[in-house]
Order: C-alpha cells, then structure tokens, then sequence
C-alpha cells in the first residue's frame, strides 16, 4: 500500500467511528458519564479525521484542497463545540488559542467563498455553490466567535449550552454529509451536499428552542 492509501484507510476508520460515536451523547442524559465519555470518544475520532484530511491534502494538494476545507469546517464545529463548555462561567477570560482558531477559520471560510465565485466563473456551478455555502457558514462562525469572545460576560446563563448543542450537532451533520456524498448513487452531487444541513439544522433548531423554552418556563417559576 502506498502511504496515501494507508493514511486514507485510518481516515475512513477515524469516519466511521465518529459517525458510531457520534449518536450516543445525542441520545444520552446530557451532562451523564456516558454523555461525557463518549462526547470525549467522539471528539478524538473528529480529530482523527482532520488530521488525515491533512496529511492526505499535503499528499495531492490540488485535488483534495476541498476535502481538507471541510475538514476545517467539520472539525472546527467539535473544537468550538467542546471548548465551550469551558466558558460555563461567564467571567473566565477568553484564552488566546480560542481567538486564534477562531480568525484561522474565517479565514479559511473567505477562501473557500473565492473559489467558489472561481468555480461559478468556470462554470462548475455545482462545486461552486457548495464552496460559497461552505466558506459563508465557516466564516461567520468565525466572526460571530470573535464577536462573543468580546462580550462574554453579558451572554445568559445557557449560551454555552445552545452553542455545545449546535456545534457538536453541525459537526455530526458535516461528517454525515460527507460519508452520504462518498457513497452516494441516487441523488444528485447538490442535493447530497445541502440536504444532511438543511434537515439536521431544522432539527438543532428545534432542539436548541426546547431547551431555551425550558430556561425561560424556569426563570418564570422563579419569579412566582
């Protein structure tokens, strides 16, 4: 085996067990050992996986720039996702390496936005809607990140709660996506791209309103 191929089969192994992995926390009591452990499991599996888009990328740059960009963006999701719950008290100050990530991934967001207007301007339309869709959704978690991180200590009590929530669901539904367009045979490349986010994220809505309501009927009780 070619050292490509090697590094592709621990991807696709890395895939797999997150995508496992990956359904426990959601169906589990939140905050239970279970829920922690495999969140945890969860998050080196991702971590897995971004690490071998790289290397594969450094392998055949011109072909898997996409490949390794989404890695970014789905990575990013469980790093954000994770390093969250650090800021469950709303006075701990925001580290440097949260500001970092969080400049490299608009970054990176901008570029794939550029390619896709590139691809449109060659028309490879549907490639190209793909990038800008993408690169917008990775870069306004980054500005939106940064924009926070200067106003921390006025969010509510559950933001770092909603945002685990999002977060750690946008990054299931980026490797979901990834693993239905690899194998898929049916729908065509835009709608096996797009449709996983516009389900799931539908779905995290919902989620994420539940648990606000939740908080509001709460403070209401309290006020009684």
């Amino acid at each position: 085996m070619t050292p490509y191929q090697v590094i592709l089969s621990f991807h696709v192994f890395f895939g797999f067990t997150a995508l496992a992995t990956g359904l426990i926390p959601m169906f589990s009591k939140k905050g239970g050992q279970l829920h922690v452990q495999s969140g945890r499991f969860y998050f080196w599996a991702m971590f897995g996986v971004f690490s071998t888009s790289l290397l594969m990328f450094f392998l055949n740059p011109v072909n898997l720039l996409f490949l390794f960009l989404v890695g970014i963006f789905s990575f990013y999701q469980t790093f954000s996702g994770r390093r969250i719950l650090k800021y469950k008290d709303s006075t701990k100050p925001v580290a440097t390496i949260d500001k970092m990530v969080a400049g490299l991934v608009s970054c990176s967001g901008l570029i794939m936005i550029l390619l896709g207007i590139s691809s449109i301007y060659n028309e490879q339309m549907g490639q190209g809607i793909v990038y800008i869709v993408f690169g917008t959704l990775l870069t306004a978690y980054g500005i939106s990140d940064f924009l926070r991180f200067r106003n921390m200590q006025n969010q509510d009590s559950k933001f770092w709660l909603r945002q685990h929530i999002i977060r750690m669901g946008g990054s299931y539904i980026a490797t979901f996506t990834a693993f239905v367009v690899v194998n898929n045979t049916i729908f065509p490349p835009l709608i096996a791209w797009l449709a996983p986010g516009v389900i799931g994220g539908f779905i995290i809505a919902k989620v994420v309103k539940k648990y606000k309501y939740k908080q509001t009927e709460k403070q209401l009780k309290q006020m009684i």
